[in-house]
């Protein structure tokens, strides 16, 4: 019985297919990258496909090979994007209200020194103090009250 070359190549394709699946397999992690397994369970993902041989190898824990780059899961990867730069925002959030509150307690003081001293005077260019008038007083006493309201508003 003579076979047709239709069937040759469709069983060498075939077979192509599974030499091809039967190397790879599937490795299911939660959403740590712990616990990994060759089944889904709960909520765990597909963390990456590797070989079986180093699916075996994780599955039992022997796994002592660091992913390389190239085969790193990228939802992973993200992940730790994803926390680096929140980690920075919050980094930031928090100087930026560390920075206001400095701000705001100074101009605090400024304002009450201001309002407690009974003259106010400057140094001018020369070296020398001018007393200020009465309005010019007046006048830096409201700045100082302005400085206050600009630096301890919230949110901004």
């Amino acid at each position: 019985m003579e076979s047709s070359p239709m069937r040759y190549v469709a069983a060498c394709a075939l077979g192509i297919v599974w030499l091809t699946t039967a190397g790879a397999a599937e490795i299911y992690c939660n959403a740590q990258g712990r616990d990994c397994r060759d089944r889904p369970s709960g909520s765990a993902t597909i963390a990456r496909t590797v070989t079986a041989a180093q699916a075996a190898a994780i599955i039992s824990g022997n796994d002592t090979a660091a992913p390389s780059s190239a085969g790193a899961d990228p939802v992973a990867t993200q992940r730790q994007q994803n926390a680096a730069r929140d980690e920075a925002q919050a980094a930031v959030q928090k100087d930026l209200a560390d920075k206001r509150s400095e701000q705001c307690k100074k101009a605090q003081e400024n304002y009450q020194r201001a309002i407690a001293a009974s003259t106010l005077s400057t140094i001018d260019k020369a070296g020398g103090q001018h007393v200020m008038t009465d309005a010019e007083a007046n006048q830096y006493r409201l700045n100082a009250r302005l400085a206050i309201e600009q630096s301890c508003k919230s949110g901004t």
